[in-house]
């Protein structure tokens, strides 16, 4: 968030487009109750790997205060050889760079 909230308020985490984790590639993150009177605009997160694959994990919120929170999401992947990882990191950077 860019600015204190005003009113207290839940951030909810999705995996890709639901609210439950059916496909166990990370553990459930836990939403977050923001409460306005701790003015704080960031939370830590800890996403924990259980099974390799990947899914997007994003947030959502029923605050009319947090405005096109649809763009908030990361993507998760989950691999278990040292190999794979590099390569899906040069794979990613040739991505973004191009």
């Amino acid at each position: 968030l860019s600015t204190f909230l005003t009113e207290d308020t839940s951030l909810i985490f999705t995996y890709g487009d639901e609210y439950v984790n059916s496909q166990s590639y990370i553990k459930s993150v836990p939403n977050i109750s923001v409460t306005a009177k701790e003015n704080k605009t960031s939370w830590p997160v800890e996403v924990i790997g259980e099974n390799a694959g990947h899914i997007i994990l994003g947030v959502n919120s029923s605050s009319l205060e947090i405005v096109d929170i649809t763009k908030a999401f990361v993507r998760v992947t989950v691999v278990h050889s040292s190999t794979l990882i590099i390569i899906n990191i040069v794979i990613g950077w040739i991505y973004f760079a191009a």
